[in-house]
């Protein structure tokens, strides 16, 4: 995994869990997902293989799903640490399943939405919005469409973490997740 912090990793480990574990819970969130949200060069190829099986949105949490993950993994290595995400234990109870499961999977999205914001900071400082105007407008579009995630604990108390994702048009991989009764200010 190289140089990549292990709570960045020990997060990645428990959303890829959660999708081969319970890909019911898992399901569209975690299929929005960008393989570039992964920074373990290794994770982003299990997310290829969960994605190539058809994603967790069309999985069942049975042994055929993990099978046809497994299936998509490039070699035997791949494929013995999928059996291992699929076995490895997930710190919930049933109970406190589904939002754990939601919680993990909107943490590995706040994560790559900060790398993204941080990115594309970096290329608006490095812009001459009077010599590439069009590219700056862009950029500033762009970070405006990435600040969108919202935490809110008083409007969004119900969502995990209390998190909801908007997009105005740009072409994201996060999906529009808003939450019951809530309007977009």
């Amino acid at each position: 995994h190289g140089s990549v912090d292990p709570v960045v990793l020990t997060i990645e480990r428990g959303a890829l869990k959660c999708a081969l574990q319970r890909p019911d819970l898992a399901g569209p969130l975690f299929d929005s997902l960008d393989v570039e949200a992964f920074v373990s060069p290794v994770h982003r190829i299990v997310k290829q293989a969960i994605a190539a099986a058809g994603g967790c949105a069309s999985a069942s949490p049975d042994v055929t799903w993990v099978e046809a993950v497994s299936a998509s993994a490039p070699d035997d290595g791949y494929r013995r640490l999928v059996s291992a995400f699929a076995v490895d234990p997930v710190p919930s109870s049933d109970e406190a399943l589904p939002r754990y499961v939601s919680e993990v999977v909107l943490r590995l999205h706040e994560q790559w939405v900060a790398r993204q914001v941080a990115a594309v900071k970096g290329r608006l400082q490095r812009t001459d919005p009077a010599a590439q105007p069009d590219e700056y407008k862009r950029l500033r579009r762009e970070l405006t469409g990435l600040e969108a995630a919202i935490k809110d604990s008083k409007r969004f108390k119900d969502e995990p973490g209390y998190w909801a994702y908007f997009s105005f048009g740009h072409k994201y991989p996060l999906k529009a997740e808003v939450a019951k009764g809530a309007v977009a200010s």
